[in-house]
């Protein structure tokens, strides 16, 4: 059995280019793409989703989760490290939140598993896992740190909403910055 669906022209042309990529069908690239998708988003539900971020909300930089609201928006009510209280709309999807018709002036925040702004959606703050997923680099470093100077970087991480990998290196330039105008001191 065919079926037909509507696609926009952009979509289209992208889903062409993928085809010819992987010298395949629509078909088989469409099940690839189905298999991805199960394969990596690990919550099927935003149930799922919610009793998670349950037991990893400090990773957003949440204290504590001050209290759930059953099929309500905002979904949680949290503090942060700072003491301020925070309004968190979660999402599978961040752009979930406009389908949803959620109202803007009721949420603080949007966590989410994924979204393709990692910034806002409409202009709310969104943090998503995929905001902590370091950008690939070719110089990249590993280095090691403790657990309480590892959240006080998520924390500022997140209140600049900026990737790990971007506060690292303006963190790094700064103190080879002040690195050098250490050592001219000295010389002088």
């Amino acid at each position: 059995m065919r079926t037909t669906i509507q696609l926009s022209d952009d979509l289209r042309q992208r889903l062409k280019l993928l085809v010819v990529q992987r010298n395949t069908t629509y078909e088989k690239l469409i099940n690839e793409l189905i298999d991805v998708y199960e394969n990596i988003v690990n919550f099927k539900s935003e149930k799922e989703f919610s009793e998670w971020f349950e037991k990893n909300y400090s990773l957003f930089g949440f204290k504590e989760i001050v209290s759930k609201n059953k099929g309500l928006t905002p979904d949680y009510v949290v503090k942060d490290f700072n003491g301020r209280i925070k309004k968190v709309e979660l999402e599978l999807f961040a752009e979930d939140f406009i389908n949803h018709k959620h109202k803007k002036e009721d949420v603080d925040i949007i966590v989410a598993l994924f979204s393709k702004d990692e910034k806002s959606i409409n202009e709310i703050p969104t943090l998503t896992l995929n905001t902590f997923c370091p950008k690939p680099h070719s110089n990249r470093v590993t280095f090691v740190c403790d657990e309480k100077l590892l959240i006080e970087f998520k924390i500022i991480a997140i209140e600049e909403r900026k990737r790990f990998s971007e506060l690292l290196e303006e963190i790094i330039k700064r103190g080879i910055e002040d690195y050098k105008r250490k050592t001219k001191v000295k010389k002088r």
